[in-house]
């Protein structure tokens, strides 16, 4: 093994036994934990592309405490001696790679990021915009929760747009919530009402955004727990 591959061995079963020095691990543990965990990871990042819940990584961390233990009973193995000095060298740093990586998944599962509601998530976190852009009927709601929050002036408008019936985002309100609209909407229409800001005011906007912050935070809010763990641990398991 060169020296430099020693500093930074890859985190490829292929690879350590093409590179690994020769009677070093053989009975093949540390290749096989290598094996187990590479497989497994191919798994995780494809459940979370389309995950039916909340995944974590807690089936991963395992695997990389189990290379990690593989990679110190083989540095431990008497037969790797001073000639086999880069082997010693890259299973210590597969040690190494094993408790960032752990460290890692602990710290983005712990995040606030992970924990908050979907109100909060829309004012900031951007991945959250992004997954409900991939998702057609989630961009809708979460586009008027983004409007609602930075307070516009209420007006007819955001009724056209988002809960008159047939409206190009209707959003799925409760009809006590909707009927409340549309009954302001029909006395504007009927002359009985002014169609003013102060109208509009008296709808139950804030009502709308919990109605709708409360569907996200359903399965919504699952699925896309999932799809931003696997997007930020991605870079970060080797």
């Amino acid at each position: 093994m060169k020296p430099a591959d020693a500093k930074a061995p890859k985190f490829d079963s292929k690879w350590w036994k093409l590179n690994k020095a020769k009677g070093a691990d053989a009975d093949a543990g540390f290749e096989k934990a290598l094996k187990k965990y590479e497989d497994t990871k191919k798994s995780f990042f494809e459940e979370t592309k389309n995950p039916n819940g909340a995944k974590s990584s807690a089936e991963l961390q395992q695997l990389l405490l189990a290379v990690k233990a593989q990679a110190t009973k083989k540095k431990a193995d008497p037969k790797l001696g001073i000639g086999q000095k880069e082997t010693k060298e890259a299973l210590g740093n597969y040690e190494k790679q094993c408790d960032t990586a752990i460290s890692e998944c602990k710290r983005i599962e712990a995040s606030p990021l992970m924990k908050m509601g979907a109100a909060d998530l829309v004012k900031s976190a951007p991945q959250f915009q992004t997954y409900c852009n991939k998702i057609g009927f989630l961009a809708e709601s979460y586009n008027f929760i983004s409007l609602m929050a930075k307070n516009p002036k209420k007006e007819r408008r955001w009724y056209d747009d988002f809960i008159k019936s047939g409206s190009k985002f209707e959003l799925n309100l409760p009809g006590s919530v909707k009927n409340e609209f549309d009954g302001i909407a029909a006395r504007i229409t009927a002359g009985t009402a002014p169609d003013t800001t102060e109208t509009w005011a008296a709808a139950p906007w804030d009502q709308a955004v919990k109605e709708i912050a409360f569907m996200l935070d359903k399965d919504p809010l699952k699925r896309w727990r999932a799809w931003a763990l696997g997007q930020m641990l991605k870079p970060k398991l080797p």
